[in-house]
């Protein structure tokens, strides 16, 4: 039997489009952000935090070339954008105006990623589907560890993955949560995984069965990315 073993997430996005007016032409920041950044950061720049931070107020955040260095290197979720140089300025003069149009000719910009002028419609933005708490809406678990069997298709086993600490408080466990990165296997049998995003816990899974057999914290009061932790498995 080859077995898979795979993380995954039941949460609900939303988006939309909405119409291009002709009649009003798009400066050129505004198409770049537009056609690069709204998908992510929606068209009021808002975004959809965690995962897509609100790029609101940035200059009150971040200087000008804080921002060029993100979009040349990326950061977390956000890839960087290579061969982006002449579209960088008039971007980050945008942001940097909080979305007020500059000054300039609402030319279309000649970017596979930045033409919208042209385009009947523009998407505008992904959204996170919640309840009026914040919590996905949609029945939990929100994040699953599953093992399949590949010859078949068959789930061999399926177990919630991640917690929030709140709801555990309340009593509300097991729920799962988003996670982002895949599980290790040893050769013991031990699936090791970090990856939810609100509890910052480590855990180790009996790969056979799915069983719990282990958990650590991860550096909660931590940024992420703040530290390398290093575990050792127990001698026999």
């Amino acid at each position: 039997m080859t077995r898979h073993l795979v993380n995954a997430n039941d949460v609900v996005w939303t988006g939309s489009l909405t119409k291009n007016d002709p009649s009003k032409p798009i400066p050129p920041g505004a198409q770049v952000y537009q056609g690069a950044c709204s998908s992510c950061h929606g068209l009021d720049r808002k975004g959809s935090p965690p995962e897509f931070p609100s790029l609101v107020g940035i200059g009150a955040r971040m200087s000008e070339q804080e921002i060029r260095n993100i979009l040349t290197t990326g950061r977390g979720r956000m890839p960087p954008f290579p061969g982006f140089d002449e579209y960088k300025k008039p971007l980050i003069d945008y942001l940097l105006s909080d979305g007020a149009p500059m000054p300039g000719a609402a030319r279309e910009i000649q970017n596979p990623v930045a033409r919208v002028n042209n385009a009947p419609y523009r998407f505008t933005g992904y959204r996170r589907f919640t309840d009026p708490d914040g919590y996905p809406a949609v029945k939990p678990p929100w994040g699953t560890l599953n093992a399949i069997d590949l010859n078949t298709g068959r789930y061999l086993w399926k177990v919630p993955l991640g917690e929030y600490p709140e709801l555990v408080a309340q009593g509300l466990a097991d729920t799962g949560s988003e996670n982002y990165g895949g599980p290790v296997v040893t050769a013991g049998g031990l699936v090791i995984i970090g990856a939810t995003k609100f509890d910052r816990q480590i855990r180790a899974f009996d790969r056979r069965t799915g069983s719990l057999l282990w958990r650590a914290a991860r550096d909660p009061k931590g940024p992420r990315g703040s530290a390398y932790v290093a575990f050792a498995l127990p001698q026999r």
